[in-house]
């Protein structure tokens, strides 16, 4: 289960999802449709002058970020609830024969035909919050694996109610052991922050990140509240988000290129670009700065430049 469960993390993870690519784009879209129709009858295309600077971008669509070759994960990525999945998944199961005088621990355990590692429906997921060891590591195969965010979510809720339940029969623990129980421990937190997002309940998942933020502060908190300023079509929250972040952590790659990537989307191509140089300075590998580079001084009309960030 562990084995799956890094195997299907690279490429699952929320905060490898840009929202800006699949959220601000459509609605930049969408505004050029209504300028259209609005500007129609005045007989003028609805869109601004193209100005020699805007030569630079690759001629797609000038609301549109330039082509870096970087396949950004959300691209090809399919969320959670989709029906192709649901008619093709091992938890819709026939009646079972084979299953029917197994118990319950062992059914669920059974592989089915089209490869189903665990079926979630036949899970007792209050007796496996009791056990702490094998609830973070089922959570994950959930979220990630099984794509079933929901049941992700109760598996966290009983966690919670089993350590408030916890407390109130001894409330003389140590610090130690407060910091072990999961109603204090902030990775149960920032999980179900990222079902709330996966869900759409934002305010929820605000929640979540600040309680989290009160118990011990990490970047990736930070990334989770910018994606849910920019689900709530708020990219200037969601850059204040991103500052707030880099005051703690000044160096942290994930924080400049998602700030980075809302710049490149408003065609602030110089903002963007000074982040992208920043983060090939901090990590000389990561590809999506350098085809960011790349792509910006080949539209400057520099491709010796560019070839040099592309080799």
């Amino acid at each position: 289960m562990r084995a799956l469960t890094e195997q299907a993390a690279t490429t699952k993870d929320l905060l490898e999802i840009s929202f800006s690519d699949s959220i601000l784009k459509e609605k930049l879209k969408s505004g050029i449709s209504e300028m259209k129709t609005g500007c129609a009858n005045n007989g003028t295309s609805g869109l601004p002058p193209r100005t020699s600077f805007m030569n630079m971008v690759k001629p797609s669509t000038i609301f549109e970020r330039p082509s870096t070759g970087v396949l950004r994960c959300n691209s090809s990525m399919t969320m959670a609830g989709s029906i192709e999945r649901t008619i093709r998944s091992g938890r819709a199961m026939r009646t079972g024969v084979a299953t029917g005088r197994m118990r319950t621990a062992k059914a669920s355990m059974l592989q089915g035909e089209n490869g189903e590692f665990i079926h979630v429906a036949r899970l007792n997921l209050a007796k496996y919050a009791k056990r702490p060891e094998v609830a973070k590591c089922l959570f994950e195969y959930l979220y990630y694996v099984a794509e079933d965010v929901r049941n992700a979510l109760n598996l966290s809720n009983f966690v919670t109610q089993k350590s408030e339940c916890s407390t109130e029969m001894d409330k003389k623990r140590s610090n130690e052991a407060k910091m072990m129980s999961t109603d204090s421990d902030p990775w149960w937190k920032l999980q179900r922050a990222k079902c709330f997002v996966r869900l759409g309940m934002l305010r929820e998942a605000e929640t979540e990140c600040a309680e989290t933020i009160r118990l011990q502060t990490a970047a990736e908190i930070y990334v989770i509240l910018g994606i849910i300023a920019l689900r709530a079509d708020q990219p200037l929250r969601a850059i204040k988000h991103y500052d707030d972040g880099l005051k703690h952590f000044p160096d942290d790659i994930e924080l400049l290129s998602h700030k980075a990537q809302i710049y490149e989307e408003f065609n602030q191509l110089f903002s963007s670009i000074a982040l992208y140089r920043e983060v090939a300075r901090l990590d000389p590998g990561n590809f999506e700065a350098l085809a960011s580079l790349g792509a910006y001084y080949f539209h400057d009309e520099q491709p010796e430049v560019a070839l040099l960030f592309y080799k």
